[in-house]
């Protein structure tokens, strides 16, 4: 794995199953395999609340929700290394909510 100047690489950087500071559009870091990609319409959430009655959801019903947008920074502490990153998506409160589960 080639060193990216003013990253500093743990001693078990070794471990990782990805790691790659030159990927785009962010860097990827993950220690275990990446799944395979599943299409969004075959995508299906199962959620179940606290009276333990699970329920599925799909991703039209998620998109159906209002969707935020935010830059805050990510920051990688392990790796003295930050960035500024642009997030779209749905809010936890807006998912319960919608889902009507009690919090």
């Amino acid at each position: 794995m080639p060193k990216r100047e003013g990253i500093n690489y743990p001693k078990f950087a070794d471990k990782f199953f990805r790691l790659d500071f030159e990927a785009s559009p962010m860097p990827v870091l993950c220690l275990y395999p990446i799944p395979p990609p599943v299409a969004l319409e075959d995508l299906r959430i199962e959620i179940c609340p606290l009276e333990k009655h699970p329920r599925p959801i799909t991703w039209k019903a998620l998109d159906s929700l209002p969707r935020v947008q935010l830059k805050p920074p990510l920051i990688c502490q392990i790796f003295n290394w930050s960035e500024v990153v642009e997030w779209e998506g749905i809010r936890l409160v807006d998912f319960l909510d919608f889902l009507k589960v009690e919090t």
